[in-house]
């Protein structure tokens, strides 16, 4: 064993996967790939800030949670960090996280419900993979190598999307080295292809395939002709398969602005959601376009708003605010229950996705106002004609609430307050505040919404003493 390296014990993981042990002086080490109650003989790297790097050597005792990867790209894909956790224990420690965090609201009479686990394979509905090329002009195309996030590899087979995603990055890794075209070198700013996103309506077995471009050069019409029959030749069934080209414009001091071309097929892709909330069964409806948000996980996304929506209760006399609606999925469902929804949210094209799915559902009674969420309020409440809502739902980014969205919050003072995030650690910080404005958490509960990953998506529910 030489000075720089220790034999040691993984204790635990942070949030983005990596894995957390310590010296004999107590100072952290962060290394990949480890798990929880490995012994391991770790090679040490520089000390930043009293965060030593490691990389380990040798597993000399494999811990009890410990599971051999599916995917044979484990070891250097950072799309997944916990793959080699078996997923019992992946959520096990997830639910750990989340007790450990909400101790104090679960001890003061807050009922805890175990995490929702996911299927652990094939769950996305959406993969974006970059085209690279680095100084020896090799060319890839695939996922980012874990801990370098400039640097692709050509992944063959990702296990978290169906194998038809496979199949066309595969085929079109092979179109682009056949035709010689040059990815995108940010850099450098030169090059053409960017990205390729594949996404699927799992409920409408609908595909779509967008190819992403500078607009530094552009394709020959027989480039173009023969990324449409690579990506067909990709899939079983071509009746609902659309194909894009999508170019950026993107230049220094200026916003990025992008347009969409459709090269095959219809212009959106259909999906639905069902959604079951105490016996009654909802579907509702959606288009996407390229751009267009829609939740990756299509079958969490169902049981994390029928489990939300079942311990809300909503009444339908309810008048209910949607803060950060984003593009109105759960204010679709709240406006099937509650008599008003007013969806607020800050991304314009959100709004515009929002609206179109609220006229996809044939709904009137729900409303969509473009604006950051604390200044609307502002707005909203200084109006005559204002109606203090009976419930608020919050989804906010991971920052969690500003300021001024939670003053105005307090000052909306509805009975119930629906809270989803996905950030437990800035949950908990608004959390805090809520309480001190005189409401008590009644419900917490988890949900797995991306395996092998750390995320966790967790729903609080509050009520006004």
């Amino acid at each position: 064993m030489t000075k720089k390296q220790l034999q040691t014990t993984i204790l635990s993981f942070n949030d983005k996967g990596l894995s957390i042990s310590k010296d004999q002086n107590n100072n952290k080490i962060v290394s990949i790939n480890g798990v929880i109650e490995d012994e391991v003989l770790l090679e040490l790297n520089k000390k930043r800030r009293n965060i030593i790097k490691g990389k380990i050597l040798e597993v000399i005792k494999p811990s009890k949670y410990r599971t051999s990867p599916k995917c044979s790209h484990f070891e250097m894909c950072g799309g997944c960090t916990l793959q080699n956790y078996k997923y019992e224990s992946q959520l096990a420690f997830k639910e750990k996280m989340v007790l450990g965090t909400f101790k104090e609201e679960i001890n003061n009479g807050a009922n805890f419900y175990s995490i929702v686990e996911s299927n652990p394979f094939e769950y996305r509905n959406k993969m974006e993979f970059s085209f690279s090329q680095n100084r020896a002009n090799d060319n890839f195309l695939g996922l980012m190598i874990k801990g370098a996030n400039r640097y692709v590899f050509n992944i063959k087979r990702c296990y978290l999307v169906k194998e038809w995603f496979s199949n066309v990055l595969n085929n079109t890794r092979s179109w682009f080295e056949k035709e010689k075209i040059n990815p995108y070198r940010p850099l450098d700013n030169v090059g053409l292809l960017r990205n390729l996103i594949i996404r699927e309506g799992i409920n409408c077995n609908e595909k779509m395939v967008v190819l992403v471009l500078s607009d530094l050069n552009e394709l020959t019409k027989d480039q173009i002709n023969s990324f449409i029959e690579t990506v067909k030749k990709s899939v079983d069934d071509t009746s609902k398969l659309s194909i894009f080209l999508k170019i950026i414009h993107a230049k220094k001091g200026s916003p990025t602005t992008y347009e969409e071309i459709l090269l095959f097929g219809k212009d959106h892709i259909n999906e639905k959601l069902n959604i079951n909330i105490n016996e009654i069964n909802l579907e509702l409806n959606f288009k996407i376009s390229p751009s267009a948000f829609f939740q990756p996980n299509t079958t969490q996304a169902q049981k994390l708003f029928s489990l939300a929506l079942k311990y809300l209760n909503i009444q339908k006399d309810d008048i209910v605010y949607d803060l950060y609606t984003g593009t109105g999925t759960l204010g679709l469902i709240l406006s099937k229950l509650a008599k008003k929804v007013i969806g607020i949210e800050l991304n314009i094209d959100a709004c515009k996705n929002a609206n179109q799915n609220i006229k996809n559902n044939n709904i009137d009674n729900f409303t969509i106002l473009n604006g950051d969420v604390g200044k609307v309020l502002n707005d909203l409440i200084s109006k005559k004609e204002y109606i203090s809502p009976d419930v608020v739902c919050v989804d906010p980014p991971r920052a969690g609430l500003d300021d001024l969205a939670i003053e105005n919050i307090k000052v909306l003072n509805p009975k119930k307050i629906l809270y989803i995030s996905c950030n437990i650690k800035t949950q908990k910080q608004n959390i805090d505040i809520l309480k001190n404005y005189g409401y008590i958490p009644i419900i917490i509960a988890p949900i797995d919404q991306f395996p092998h990953t750390t995320h966790i998506e967790n729903i609080i529910i509050l009520k006004r003493t």
